[in-house]
């Protein structure tokens, strides 16, 4: 199993360089915590007060996120792990702050071990030649917008080994895209997203494995991922245990 301190370093190693030291953003490193703006007013999914492992909240804490983003004009959630249901929920409902989300956190020691994969699908590492492509795709399978698409794939990532996305082709149509970033000794996977039209079709097992054997080539055995809920029963069945809860919270106005 693995522990949830090598988890949650792995996840804010991704949120870290894909988010918070993007040039488009402004962020604050606080004692436990950080306070990250991505540039995108409405997309409070990757505006945060990330709260760090065993950091207390308190109410100087949140004057102090309400004054970062009221800067900005931007909407933001606050962001903290936990393995089981805490009072810190309650807490925050007093202070008018209602759960947006709750993301289960999996993890795998060795490779995942997939029902059924798809052994005809054709798979690439992408480089900057297919960074347009990368894009569209996250588009069409997260609706996350362009902009936000554009700080997930960015040029220099291609010439980062530690950074790598994917692409994967059914009759030279793009069908599905993922990222792995590696993070010592763990390889976390990211945006695993395949088009409606060819889901259930063992794309998504295929794409997957393909990220994780060359992590493992490279040192990375193990893996960490936040599930969506279209994902869980896919990644459960591969060998995924849950270790812990990511929730997002924003403020009730």
């Amino acid at each position: 199993m693995i522990e949830l301190s090598a988890a949650l370093a792995s996840i804010e190693d991704f949120y870290r360089r894909i988010y918070w030291h993007a040039d488009e953003s402004t962020t604050m490193e606080g004692n436990g915590y950080t306070l990250s703006y991505s540039g995108i007013p409405w997309m409070h999914s990757i505006n945060h007060l990330w709260m760090h492992q065993a950091t207390p909240l308190n109410d100087q804490l949140l004057k102090l996120t309400t004054q970062f983003f009221k800067r900005f004009n931007a909407e933001y959630s606050l962001v903290y792990t936990e393995a089981e249901r805490s009072a810190t929920s309650f807490w925050l409902a007093d202070r008018l702050y209602l759960e947006r989300a709750s993301t289960p956190i999996y993890g795998l020691q060795g490779l995942p071990r997939p029902e059924f994969l798809n052994r005809d699908v054709r798979i690439i590492r992408a480089c900057a030649l297919h960074q347009e492509e990368l894009i569209s795709m996250l588009n069409r399978t997260f609706f996350m917008g362009t902009e936000a698409s554009r700080t997930v794939v960015r040029e220099q990532h291609f010439a980062d080994p530690t950074i790598r996305h994917y692409l994967a082709y059914v009759d030279e149509e793009a069908a599905a895209c993922a990222t792995v970033m590696l993070h010592d000794g763990i390889a976390g996977v990211w945006n695993v997203g395949t088009l409606r039209q060819f889901r259930k079709q063992g794309i998504a097992s295929a794409i997957l494995m393909r990220g994780l054997v060359e992590a493992a080539a490279d040192g990375c055995s193990n893996s960490v991922l936040m599930a969506s809920p279209m994902g869980k029963t896919l990644y459960e069945e591969m060998g995924y245990q849950f270790i812990a809860n990511t929730r997002f919270f924003g403020p009730a106005e």
